[in-house]
């Protein structure tokens, strides 16, 4: 509704609705720059691994896939987690994630949990 995404044909496998993939915008990626919020590489290829993972083991990934982003929306919503102390502020092993911590640390830390 914004314009910050557009819609996009996708490669669809059997009978039902023709599958729609998105995709940002240049007015998308100008917010994403003004906003101070870099998508590093690493993100990224995080993200395609888990849609290639959720289309490849899930019998109705678009569904798990809508849930997750439910999820994840609300928990943005809530606001950033207070701050951690001692450890896991400082980024040493172990510990809570910080929005500090480089994003594959942060996904190493949330599997080790």
């Amino acid at each position: 509704q914004q314009g910050l995404a557009a819609t996009v044909g996708a490669a669809s496998e059997g009978r039902g609705r023709p599958s729609v993939a998105y995709q940002a915008t240049a007015l998308g990626r100008s917010a994403v720059a003004a906003a101070g919020a870099p998508i590093s590489a690493e993100y990224l290829g995080m993200a395609a691994a888990f849609a290639r993972h959720l289309t490849a083991r899930s019998a109705t990934p678009a569904s798990e896939a809508r849930e997750i982003g439910r999820h994840w929306g609300a928990t943005l919503a809530e606001g950033p987690p207070a701050a951690a102390s001692g450890a896991a502020a400082s980024g040493a092993a172990g510990g809570t994630p910080s929005a500090a911590d480089p994003p594959r640390r942060r996904v190493l830390r949330l599997l080790e949990g």
